[in-house]
């Protein structure tokens, strides 16, 4: 026996104490699992209702904006809602609401959605925008028909740059031509030529370069006519029965300083008023009267000629263009002997929209003046900017 050698202790309980050490380990990994877990849990929970609040703040928004798209109150009054959605609320309220035009407002809303204890705020501008005109050229009311000579013409719903005369890229498209009866727009359809129809451009959502439409129904422009026309600052004449005035080498107006005309005719048919060689920008209105353009015609903004048997006509072989829209509106009765609401008789003729126009040709007249009419006019909700709102 090797009296140097040292004898092994005794070994009992390691290998109990190694799977003990092992459990542990093994414990201590499904514990932190559980614990990672349930924390990634929780995280994804917060996460999912911060998102579905985020969503409930949007609808909110999205709220308002047909509350907006619905009042005929300009500016619009402010908002304040609460709404629950599912298991969650909006609550809505309105910073600030301003007219910066007769036809456009602005509204600043903040809509907070909450799910639980989760919560989200959204602020966004919503801009409305009310249109006096749909398309380049309307017709309202019982038109009896049209008198197109040849096709040096254009009638288009771009919208144009009045300040170019140019079609805004990417912007709005409307159609070119609106009615309020299908009657007429079958009219229009068969008596115009290919040729003559390829000059009317810009169409509606459903792809139709003559629209059938219910803005700006026929009572509601006559009720527009008689607002502006007893407008302060509307420049009035009075046409004697059976009449015809010339009006030769006007300048009414300009793009930085609108004017409203107004030429008011008897209620017998006859009347008729021709602006030979004339400019302007802003409103004219005919009421109860033919409106006939002879010479060179030039206008930015809106013309509405309306009333009893009335008429737009164009003479000589000068250029007219309108840039902003056309509205005619015959509120007599319906007959095939009445005039063509539109005689073009030759020349050129260009009747192209511009937004930008007409809302100038609006700065003429205040927002009290157009406020039985804001029912009738075609409108818009546009959202300029949205944001969290984090504080």
């Amino acid at each position: 026996m090797d009296k140097g050698a040292v004898p092994i202790a005794n070994q009992r309980g390691v290998v109990l104490f190694t799977s003990l050490l092992l459990l542990s380990l093994i414990m201590a990994v499904g514990v932190q699992a559980i614990v990672s877990t349930r924390s990634n849990f929780q995280i994804s929970s917060n996460l999912k209702g911060e998102n579905i609040a985020f969503y409930l703040s949007e609808a909110g928004i999205e709220w308002s904006k047909n509350e907006l798209y619905e009042t005929t109150v300009h500016p619009p009054a402010p908002l304040t809602a609460a709404r629950a959605v599912s298991n969650g609320t909006f609550s809505i309220s309105t910073i600030s609401t301003v007219a910066v035009s007769p036809l456009i407002s602005k509204s600043v809303i903040r809509s907070n959605g909450r799910l639980g204890f989760s919560s989200q705020m959204i602020q966004a501008e919503l801009v409305k925008r009310y249109q006096l005109a749909d398309s380049a050229l309307a017709f309202r009311g019982n038109a009896s028909g049209v008198s197109l000579a040849g096709a040096s013409f254009t009638i288009s719903g771009m919208d144009h740059d009045a300040s170019t005369g140019q079609p805004i890229a990417g912007a709005q498209s409307y159609p070119g031509v609106t009615v309020s009866q299908a009657q007429f727009k079958d009219l229009l359809e068969s008596d115009l030529s290919p040729a003559q129809l390829a000059n009317i451009s810009g169409t509606d959502a459903n792809g139709d370069v003559i629209s059938l439409s219910e803005n700006l129904p026929s009572e509601g422009i006559a009720r527009l006519v008689d607002s502006l026309c007893a407008a302060p600052g509307a420049q009035v004449t009075q046409l004697t029965g059976e009449s015809s005035t010339l009006v030769t080498d006007q300048s009414w107006g300009s793009r930085s300083v609108p004017e409203l005309h107004c030429f008011n005719g008897s209620s017998a048919s006859g009347d008729s008023v021709t602006l030979a060689n004339s400019s302007g920008a802003g409103i004219l209105v005919v009421r109860n009267a033919n409106l006939v353009l002879d010479g060179t015609f030039h206008w930015e903004g809106m013309i509405v000629v309306t009333g009893d048997h009335v008429s737009l006509k164009t003479l000589g072989a000068e250029n007219k263009e309108i840039i902003g829209a056309l509205t005619i509106n015959e509120t007599g009765a319906y007959s095939e002997a009445n005039p063509p609401a539109l005689d073009f008789q030759g020349g050129a003729l260009n009747i192209h929209f511009s937004r930008s126009a007409i809302e100038n040709a609006a700065g003429v007249v205040s927002d009290s003046t157009l406020t039985d009419v804001y029912p009738y006019l075609p409108s818009e909700i546009v959202q300029s900017y949205w944001r969290l709102v984090t504080s």
